[in-house]
């Protein structure tokens, strides 16, 4: 595996460590879009047009919103549609792993302060150098269960 493609799988790793924090974020904005729309009074200084037909100012920009509103919602939904998938395939990708392996990548890679491979290797007891080369094991191994994301 070359070091571009090690690299990839290493963003992606990173990105699943705040996979939660975007979804959470994607759901409180779409509450606020759907509570968004309020219905204010009618002035009662707009007047109707000859043939009887009533338009309201309101009315027209309430509609709008809900347009708008309803566009957004529909592309945080799909955003959030991604965001799961790439969620749930990263999670069944980590689940075949050891549990030393998948310590070697929590670690390394999933904790909030990115460990050094010393750092690593002192609290799993193992060379600083094995810690290294079974990193690339591993992203090897997980290689064809990421490469539909």
């Amino acid at each position: 595996m070359n070091k571009k493609r090690i690299k990839e799988l290493e963003e992606i790793l990173i990105k699943y460590k705040t996979i939660d924090l975007k979804l959470e974020n994607i759901e409180d904005r779409m509450n606020v879009l759907m509570e968004d729309i309020k219905i204010v009074g009618v002035s009662y200084e707009q007047k109707g047009s000859p043939t009887n037909s009533f338009s309201s100012n309101v009315e027209n920009e309430v509609i709008r919103r809900a347009e708008q509103n309803s566009e957004e919602l529909a592309n945080l939904a799909k955003v959030k549609n991604e965001l799961l998938l790439f969620k749930n395939v990263v999670y069944r990708a980590l689940n075949t792993l050891t549990q030393n392996e998948l310590d070697i990548i929590t670690m390394r890679y999933l904790h909030k302060e990115k460990k050094s491979w010393v750092e690593i290797g002192m609290i799993l007891g193992f060379e600083k150098d094995y810690c290294c080369k079974k990193r690339k094991s591993i992203l090897t191994k997980l290689e064809p269960m990421l490469v539909a994301i």
